[in-house]
């Protein structure tokens, strides 16, 4: 799901504003200090909450965004103001959502402005499974949620993340070409730390 904050603050008020702290949620953990180690990539969260506006959140290193919830989160000045733009990887059942973020690539697509038609906007991630459960490298996760990525401006960006409870993501998919009967798998959770 994806909304905008419009935060009307200047310098001198951030500066001496106290700041929410928010904690990560089940689905995406990302803990001060968590780490997950793919095949392929590591996933650091700063090992400190970071200041973004009225909050203090968990930093994304690799993403270059903060973590609100288990959504993405990122500063776009509009002026008058910054408004802090979120996109959750993660969807009720029965819902797509509209993001700016890609979880998969992290490309920003924020087209025409601080509000954009929502058609200009690339991404969207919908749920497909809400309980299931999945086996990588020989691990056995359950109480896991399947999440399809796709794009409206390019039919070939087609994927599907396996999110387990406490946990995060444990295995990533890519369509071929869009074409869902060629899926091969692109991200195995080899190890993680969840810093609770």
């Amino acid at each position: 799901m994806s909304f905008y904050l419009l935060l009307l603050l200047s310098c001198s008020h951030e500066a001496g504003l106290e700041r929410k702290r928010v904690e990560p949620d089940a689905w995406f953990p990302a803990y001060p200090g968590s780490f997950w180690d793919y095949d392929t990539t590591v996933w650091n969260i700063s090992d400190e909450y970071a200041d973004f506006h009225q909050y203090s959140l968990p930093y994304f290193k690799q993403a270059g965004y903060y973590v609100f919830r288990s959504s993405l989160m990122h500063s776009v000045y509009a002026g008058l103001g910054h408004a802090g733009e979120n996109t959750s990887p993660i969807v009720p059942p029965g819902k797509s959502s509209i993001c700016s973020v890609s979880f998969v690539t992290f490309e920003l697509s924020l087209p025409g402005g601080l509000v954009p038609d929502t058609a200009e906007i690339a991404f969207r991630r919908g749920m497909i499974v809400q309980d299931t459960s999945i086996v990588v490298l020989g691990k056995a996760f359950t109480d896991v949620k399947l999440v399809k990525e796709w794009s409206v401006l390019d039919t070939t960006h087609l994927y599907y993340d396996y999110f387990a409870r406490d946990i995060g993501l444990v295995k990533r998919e890519q369509a071929l070409g869009g074409d869902p009967a060629q899926i091969v798998t692109i991200l195995e959770l080899h190890s993680f730390y969840i810093n609770k």
